[in-house]
């Protein structure tokens, strides 16, 4: 069976490309037959909407004919759209030929000249964006690409498509990373095919990935793909493009798999995708398959498999002489014969692939010429343009400047006058209108005594709210007191005595914003002083010290700052003499307050027994975690540092 695989597959590529003459003839035969029916102006417009390629065979045949409707309609006439559609067939043949510079050069001078519809100029401009990507100027086809979207919704010819998303646009320039970023907003692409919106998606950033090397990022989204085509119902209309998805997915994969060094996994990927893109008439995905088989078979140094496949690609060659001129093939022969250690035979084919490759860098360097000196040509012709245009605005300009000159003579003349009339009137208007100030100063000085004692009255009732807020807060301290002195439970008498502290420290905030007379804020080292020195008096031991070293620099903060930073202190300073200090320690507790720039660094340390704190973390206290919450409330930083004692550091943000 092995000795007639290759033979099966050239019937099989022998089979689809007879086919595919004889579809091709169908349609130039039928061509032609339309394009002698048709009146003059559709002859044109025929051969105009066609693409090049497609009527090459029978191109012979009608040019005598559009070279003297030319003669006769273009050269005669400034009727526009007959000279868009002469212009389309020249674009058109230059782009067919790589002539991409002239190409250009044509669309933007019909652009300016013979576009009479938002159609025509995005015709221009989708055709100007395909050849400056040939050319490999990506910015000035994004640039036209900008155009395309922001018109292209209003395009009266439906038929009229550009093509690529922006996704494509940017990995046809290498722009990988930003075509998966667009890639992944582009949701609904493809448009025609909604079902397979995710497929696509996840297909294309996947290969996307694999172009940037990062192989498992590139297997995860061909997963994605894969299992978002098995949701797909297969029904007579979806079961040709499912099985193309298929064979295209699992071609992608295998490119990771064999750039990830996983040969084996590849091989029946491949062979999948292979089948598929020979179904789906794809030529060019099966070349790319068979290439990729070869080199998968040289790497397992299997020299039979590689060698069926590599005649298969020489049938694909000969039968597709336009489509697979590929001098990577000679490379191949050269690995395939060097691993056979057919020594002569590989360095003929490396040299022949040396010499192909030498070639197309010679092509390509004279069409980069080319493309410069038509450039280099459009560039003087816009100079030698400009410069004419200047004469003619310097005559211009003289002419004006003496018209200028009588207009101002004159207009001087009317002005004096008028400028006599108005100063009469003004001085006639300016008494009227002292008048009229005077009386709207004294409605506006008797407002602004309104508005005085209206702020007046409100910042008293201000400080009457924090007032009674403070006072009822102290009301709900005393209840927590009379709470615990009926309390048996120590657990109970602790959780109370805690939300006692918690409440007198919102308390103290209050109290301080209606002491000081500043409403909005209140003077920060003030005001952790008062509050060290209400917790301490609270705390029952005596055997610990708490020193203060406050540097703010007369830093003021706000009600809604105030009350979480005051909450952490209490929280901190409570757990030091709750759990630093056990059995009556001695000891002390600092707490430091400094302004490094932007930054307030609140630091409150111990030198008491310490604690665990991977412990504390996985089992947090109410405390801790109330901590935590109020740090993330202020949008702080907190670190914990078991140090001969502990240290809390809190890093808050002042801007």
């Amino acid at each position: 069976m092995k000795k007639y695989t290759k033979y099966l597959y050239f019937v099989i590529i022998v089979t689809f490309v007879g086919c595919n003459f004889l579809f091709s003839q169908i349609n130039h035969e039928k061509f032609y037959e339309a394009f002698q029916k048709a009146n003059t102006k559709d002859k044109v417009k025929m051969v105009a909407n066609e693409q090049y390629e497609n009527i090459k065979i029978i191109f012979p045949l009608i040019s005598d004919t559009l070279e003297n409707i030319k003669k006769n309609i273009y050269l005669k006439t400034n009727y526009k759209e007959a000279r868009f559609y002469f212009d389309k067939i020249d674009i058109n043949i230059d782009a067919y030929h790589k002539n991409y510079a002239k190409a250009i050069s044509k669309l933007l001078k019909t652009l300016s000249e013979n576009c009479s519809t938002l159609d025509d100029s995005l015709w221009c401009y989708i055709n100007l964006k395909n050849c400056y990507l040939e050319i490999k100027d990506g910015i000035k086809a994004i640039d036209m690409n900008r155009f395309i979207e922001q018109n292209y919704n209003n395009r009266q010819d439906k038929s009229l498509e550009y093509g690529e998303a922006k996704s494509k646009l940017y990995s046809s320039i290498g722009m990988y990373r930003e075509s998966i970023i667009e890639r992944k907003k582009e949701k609904t692409w493809p448009r025609n095919l909604p079902m397979f919106a995710d497929v696509s998606l996840n297909n294309d950033v996947g290969h996307f990935y694999n172009k940037l090397n990062k192989f498992d990022s590139a297997a995860h989204y061909f997963l994605l793909a894969k299992t978002a085509l098995k949701k797909i119902q297969t029904t007579p209309q979806t079961e040709k493009t499912i099985k193309f998805y298929y064979g295209l997915i699992g071609g992608n994969l295998a490119y990771s798999k064999f750039y990830s060094g996983n040969y084996s996994e590849a091989i029946p990927l491949l062979e999948a995708d292979v089948e598929a893109s020979n179904a789906s008439k794809e030529y060019r995905s099966a070349y790319n398959a068979y290439l990729m088989l070869i080199k998968t078979y040289l790497k397992l140094n299997s020299s039979q498999k590689a060698k069926i496949y590599l005649d298969t690609l020489q049938a694909f060659q000969k039968r597709f002489p336009d489509m697979f001129c590929d001098s990577k093939i000679n490379l191949i022969y050269g690995e395939y014969y060097n691993l056979i250690k057919d020594y002569k035979q590989a360095s003929q084919h490396f040299n022949q692939y040396i010499q192909s490759n030498d070639s197309v860098l010679s092509i390509e360097k004279e069409r980069h010429f080319i493309n410069q000196s038509v450039a280099y040509n459009v560039q003087n012709k816009e100079l030698e343009l400009r410069q004419k245009n200047i004469i003619l605005a310097n005559a211009k300009l003289e002419e004006s400047k003496q018209k200028t000159y009588r207009a101002y003579t004159i207009t001087g003349i009317i002005l004096l006058i008028a400028i006599i009339i108005l100063l009469v009137l003004n001085n006639q208007y300016s008494k009227k209108r002292e008048k009229e100030l005077a009386q709207i100063n004294k409605q506006i000085q008797s407002q602004n005594i309104i508005i005085e004692q209206s702020l007046k009255e409100k910042e008293i009732l201000l400080k009457e709210i924090h007032h009674r807020v403070k006072n009822n807060l102290q009301i709900i301290t005393s209840m927590l007191s009379l709470q615990i002195g009926k309390t048996s439970s120590e657990e109970s008498s602790f959780i109370l005595n805690e939300a006692k502290q918690r409440i007198a420290s919102i308390a103290l905030t209050h109290q301080m914003l209606y002491q000081k007379g500043n409403l909005s804020s209140l003077q920060l080292d003030d005001f952790i002083s008062k509050l060290v020195l209400q917790i301490e008096s609270t705390i029952p031991q005596n055997n610990v010290t708490i020193s203060l070293n406050l540097q703010s620099n007369n830093t003021s903060i706000n009600i809604d700052t105030a009350i979480p930073l005051g909450l952490i202190i209490n929280e901190i300073i409570t757990n030091c003499f709750k759990h630093a200090f056990p059995n009556n320690r001695t000891g002390n507790i600092n707490v430091s307050l400094i302004k490094e720039l932007n930054q307030l660094v609140l630091t409150i340390k111990d030198d008491g027994i310490g604690f665990n704190v991977e412990n504390a973390s996985q089992n947090k206290s109410l405390g801790l975690e109330l901590i935590e919450i109020l740090a993330e409330q202020l949008n702080a930083s907190l670190k914990t540092i078991n140090e001969n004692g502990t240290k809390y550091i809190l890093t808050l943000n002042t801007n």
